[in-house]
């Protein structure tokens, strides 16, 4: 196979035959885990080398995460596969590159469903890479909720004090889990960190900027250091008498050493002023990767 291990960011899984020979018409499955941490799956290549057969002679019926299949479309052409040169379409190529998949974590299975179509009619050696990265690690979450109703067309001041920590955050997530496209219900006056405005210029936003289907923010928030107060300056202009404001941030524990577990975050929560309890902002930590070396 002609792969480039130049570059540190790349990680290679090797999908490779146990067998001499892979019989012809018969669907097999190659496997693999990743034991030194979790993979993302950004490519899967087909080597044309060493077995005399190139990877058009193959069809990709399937991919699986443990046991979770991730093509919608199955039974595709190998020559989509087929290395660093894709498929030939005049002076350039076409390569296919993955995303959207399940994360491979450490120990889960990877399996490649192939099957040969060659013309040797004993079949083919079968020799085949996963190609990815390691995954971003995920955020710490603090679910956080009014716990009493607010009335329409009224502005609503609701405080997040986070005790504990400093707290990046990166995502803002306005969420009723009862009620799809419930961000829209809501008009963002403001969001302030210790009563600065984190908004480039004045001006409200509407609720879908922060609902959970949009793809990342735009908003850029401060990093807020332990006793720091968030403030979500809102207003309700839906349809029902009353209800109540649920949301989330997601977001980084700042700390000298990120390859250790962040400590949950304590946030106490106020509306109007007036205590509405306290939330714990938890991570489903992933541990580090144990080696630099392919998974």
């Amino acid at each position: 196979m002609d792969l480039d291990f130049t570059s540190k960011s790349l990680l290679v899984m090797p999908l490779l035959s146990s067998v001499q020979r892979v019989p012809p018409n018969k669907p097999t499955r190659f496997t693999n885990r990743p034991s030194h941490g979790a993979f993302d799956l950004s490519r899967i290549i087909i080597g044309e080398r060493g077995t005399g057969e190139g990877a058009a002679n193959w069809i990709v019926n399937d991919l699986e995460i443990d046991g979770r299949s991730q093509l919608s479309q199955k039974d595709l052409p190998g020559a989509l596969f087929s290395g660093l040169r894709g498929v030939a379409t005049g002076r350039g190529s076409t390569e296919l590159k993955l995303s959207g998949f399940d994360t491979v974590e450490r120990e889960s299975e990877l399996a490649l469903i192939v099957t040969y179509v060659g013309s040797h009619p004993e079949g083919a050696a079968f020799i085949g890479a996963a190609l990815g990265s390691r995954p971003p690690q995920r955020p710490t979450v603090v679910a956080f909720s009014t716990a009493t109703e607010i009335p329409p067309t009224t502005t609503t001041t609701i405080s997040l004090r986070v005790e504990n920590a400093p707290f990046q955050v990166t995502r803002i997530v306005i969420e009723d889990p009862g009620k799809p496209d419930s961000a829209a219900n809501w008009i963002v006056n403001d969001i302030r960190v210790n009563d600065r405005s984190q908004f480039g210029q004045g001006g409200d936003l509407p609720g879908d900027v922060f609902s959970v289907n949009m793809i990342d923010s735009f908003l850029s928030i401060e990093t807020c250091p332990a006793g720091a107060l968030i403030e979500f300056i809102v207003t309700y202009i839906g349809f029902d008498t009353d209800t109540m404001f649920n949301g989330r941030l997601e977001g980084t524990v700042v700390r000298d050493d990120l390859d250790t577990p962040p400590p949950d975050l304590q946030v106490l929560v106020r509306v109007n002023g007036k205590s509405s309890g306290s939330v714990i902002g938890t991570c489903d930590w992933r541990p580090p990767a144990t080696s630099d070396s392919a998974p």
